[in-house]
């Protein structure tokens, strides 16, 4: 599907060492990662677990979170959503 209109899966790449600010989402997600390792920390989550290769991870609609590679390699992950992508900065509190 067309990410910017509905459902989709889309593949996504992160540099090594990079993580997204915080944000949320108007609706959930699944992912999974396919090369690297990543985090997926919610607000309020000081330690969150590694996701390596074949980890999988959900995001519901409106949580804070950030998504990290972690990894001195790139990451890569596949992402599904039941509607449009959106990305809405927020604030851990």
């Amino acid at each position: 599907g067309d990410r910017t209109v509905g459902a989709h899966g889309t593949f996504g790449r992160f540099p090594p060492n990079f993580e997204t600010p915080p944000h949320v989402h108007s609706h959930s997600y699944h992912a999974i990662v396919l090369q690297g390792e990543m985090t997926n920390p919610f607000m309020g989550e000081g330690n969150p677990p590694i996701l390596r290769p074949g980890s999988y991870w959900f995001v519901s609609a409106g949580s804070v979170h950030t998504t990290a590679c972690v990894s001195d390699v790139p990451c890569e992950f596949y992402l599904h959503y039941d509607a449009a992508f959106d990305f809405q900065p927020a604030e851990f509190e």
